[in-house]
């Protein structure tokens, strides 16, 4: 039995402000074309296919439109697609009675992990593939809460139903201990979040999702990395899919198919000047890039400077902030009090580091001032 393995596909994201929808069709374009190009019997998505737990609407018709797409050429062809922490997993799975009939397998939450989905391969081989979407700590009752103990009480309901006449395959969301991170991964607190690969033992196949560095884990366990690069620190990843075959009892075999990503990703330090005019940098301008000026520059909006030949600054670092230039930034209002949402909304925009919207950053803001003590606003 083959089986395309693909996860983390973040559908929605954002980087520095920059929505990658094109970066994310791109990639989508490529897993569809490779589908309508080679013979598969299953293709698994690991979760987190969509970055945020209410999804935009552009994001949710990216999806709708890809399945569609490969159902029009590949009718029959079953595919399991789990949530993960980024998800919200009734909202995605909300269709499921209905898009198991059409052998599109959703699966957000705990209800259904014991019920095996049965697929049968074009060489006869029979799997149950077990569909586990990311656990919280308590989720299937376990006696002490905790996403290890809720991953074994999943694994155990499990076993006690699966057939060993048939290929066992398990989707799971989860971070496997010693595996391999990513700064664009959402961190999960504390080793009682870390599974121990030794729990899958007996699986034929365990086609993981989370971490986006694609990465062997196991014998018989695989993180298969995320659609594209999702941060400076994925810039040198080669992004790729996994098509694994599996039979009962055997060793799978994997191959590793790359995906080409829609633009480079380059963290980059040097001078204003060679910035504003060096040609040795004039194939990356069009690049998602991390700039950092060496040496720093105090006088002046260089960022400003930079926008006009960079298209897409993600994140821009000057260490040196002299004092006159932080003062210059400060807001007062018609009494000469501070505004501290107009300074800090004002320093978010000369220094973007993150990929948060600058109106969900400045709600935040809004929260913590608002639980300092009274004397600490004055």
């Amino acid at each position: 039995m083959k089986i395309l393995h693909t996860s983390d596909w973040h559908l929605g994201k954002s980087l520095g402000g920059e929505v990658l929808h094109e970066d994310q069709l791109f990639a989508l374009q490529q897993v569809k074309e490779h589908l309508a190009r080679e013979p598969y019997d299953l293709v698994v998505i690991a979760g987190d296919v969509f970055d945020r737990t209410t999804p935009s609407g552009d994001a949710v018709r990216m999806l709708g439109a890809w399945l569609g797409e490969v159902r029009a050429f590949a009718p029959t062809l079953p595919i399991v697609m789990i949530a993960g922490n980024h998800d919200n997993g009734p909202r995605l799975a909300w269709t499921a009675a209905l898009l198991d009939k059409q052998q599109v397998y959703l699966r957000g939450d705990t209800q259904r992990i014991d019920e095996p989905i049965a697929v049968t391969g074009r060489d006869g081989v029979e799997a149950e593939v077990w569909a586990l979407p990311f656990l919280l700590p308590g989720a299937l009752g376990e006696a002490t809460p905790s996403q290890v103990g809720a991953m074994e009480e999943g694994l155990r309901r499990i076993r006690a139903r699966w057939d060993n006449t048939k290929a066992q395959v398990l989707v799971a969301h989860c971070f496997v201990r010693d595996g391999l991170v990513s700064d664009s991964e959402r961190g999960l607190i504390g080793t009682a979040t870390q599974i121990d690969a030794a729990v899958f033992e007996g699986f034929d196949y365990v086609a993981l999702g989370h971490l986006h560095r694609p990465q062997v884990v196991a014998g018989n366990a695989r993180y298969s990395g995320s659609l594209a690069r999702y941060s400076f620190s994925e810039a040198s990843h080669e992004k790729s899919m996994f098509a694994v075959e599996v039979a009962p009892g055997q060793p799978h075999r994997c191959v590793v198919h790359p995906l080409a990503c829609l633009r480079g990703m380059h963290r980059i330090t040097a001078s204003l000047q060679e910035l504003l005019s060096d040609p040795q940098f004039d194939d990356r301008v069009e690049a998602y890039v991390e700039l950092t000026l060496s040496p720093p520059v105090d006088v002046g909006n260089p960022l400003e400077q930079l926008r006009a030949r960079w298209k897409r600054i993600l994140s821009f670092h000057n260490a040196l902030v002299p004092a006159g230039a932080a003062l210059a930034t400060v807001s007062a209002g018609g009494d000469g009090t501070r505004d501290l949402e107009a300074d800090f909304s004002d320093f978010d925009r000369q220094f973007p580091t993150g990929d948060v919207p600058p109106e969900e950053l400045l709600r935040w803001f809004r929260d913590l001032h608002g639980r300092l003590p009274e004397e600490a606003n004055e």
